[in-house]
């Protein structure tokens, strides 16, 4: 990693930093002023200020100079996902972030759909759910979240030359985030989700080491089979075929309709809307298509395609799994 960025990457983390010190006497913010958050905020400090220390040596003696105006923030983001301890320390740091400035529930639903409907990325992909990092606007510039990232993302792209595929795939998937995506699974006390665990856990773990045809071959019949958990768990009948849009949408409807009767915050439903299409997508065949993906649950099942095992249809299944859990999780 380039001396000069790693420099970059500390320096920006210790001004994040500076910022919680500042905050953590202030009234409006007694909600981190305790001992817990000191000691966390002083311990990563030090830290960051070891490293800090460590890399001027290093320039000093290599006669390196530090400052380097080119380095932007994609870089920044880069440079948090590729070097370990820039990666390690920042992780700690936007967990305090979170902490403190996590928007509510019902803005976080807002925000996930209408990115995926205004930037056109709803039917073909959906946004993380239950590892989305959004933070309050008023710090967003210094903190940085998930919204930052699409939306610098975006502006690095307006004619859309780059596939919003490059965006899931190289920079929202990360492994972190996939791990975090299983922690939460497993977090779910439901029985259903539990008794699949296993399943997700061994399908993620083949995602990860580049077994796609594994992890989809895994995934896709688990996306019905906890649809059914979740209407089942109920009290309706979830005697559906899987066959056409129609009974896909009563499936869907259904999960509305048993969230909307066991749980009073309805402003998450919006978030269903959008995996609709989807899902439905997974039960049609669509193979004359030249830009076919092979992610056709029939064909799939029985044997019938050979083109599925692909990082993109891993990931789409991950993510339409990780909404219905999620969702599920918060009946």
């Amino acid at each position: 990693m380039n001396i000069q960025l790693r420099y970059a990457a500390f320096k920006d983390l210790y001004k994040k930093l500076q910022f919680y010190s500042n905050l953590i006497d202030q009234k409006n913010y007694s909600e981190i002023n305790s001992k817990k958050y000191r000691e966390k905020i002083k311990s990563l400090i030090n830290n960051v200020q070891y490293e800090i220390t460590n890399i001027d040596s290093q320039a000093a003696t290599s006669g390196i100079n530090l400052e380097n105006s080119s380095i932007t923030y994609k870089d920044l983001r880069q440079c948090r996902i590729e070097d370990p301890d820039v990666s390690i320390l920042f992780q700690e740091i936007q967990k305090i972030s979170l902490n403190i400035f996590r928007v509510s529930t019902s803005i976080a639903a807002d925000y996930i759909y209408n990115i995926e409907i205004d930037n056109n990325i709803n039917p073909e992909w959906i946004l993380p759910t239950s590892t989305f990092k959004i933070v309050s606007e008023s710090v967003r510039d210094i903190l940085g979240d998930d919204v930052q990232i699409i939306q610098d993302f975006l502006k690095c792209d307006p004619d859309n030359t780059i596939n919003i595929d490059y965006l899931f795939i190289n920079i929202l998937m990360t492994s972190d985030r996939i791990n975090e995506t299983l922690e939460n699974w497993q977090s779910v006390s439901d029985i259903n989700i539990q008794n699949r665990y296993s399943i997700l856990e061994q399908a993620l773990s083949a995602h990860k080491e580049g077994k796609f045809f594994l992890s989809v071959s895994t995934l896709i019949p688990q996306v019905e089979g906890i649809i059914r958990d979740i209407i089942e768990n109920n009290g309706r009948n979830a005697d559906f075929g899987g066959m056409s849009d129609d009974e896909i949408r009563k499936a869907i409807e259904s999960l509305k309709d048993a969230w909307t009767n066991n749980h009073r915050n309805t402003s998450l439903l919006i978030l269903l809307d959008n995996i609709f299409e989807m899902v439905s997508r997974l039960y049609v065949d669509d193979r004359q298509i030249s830009s076919y993906d092979g992610l056709y649950r029939h064909g799939i099942c029985h044997g019938r395609l050979t083109n599925f095992g692909t990082v993109k249809n891993s990931l789409k299944l991950i993510l339409i799994l990780d909404r219905l859990i999620c969702l599920y999780d918060k009946q």
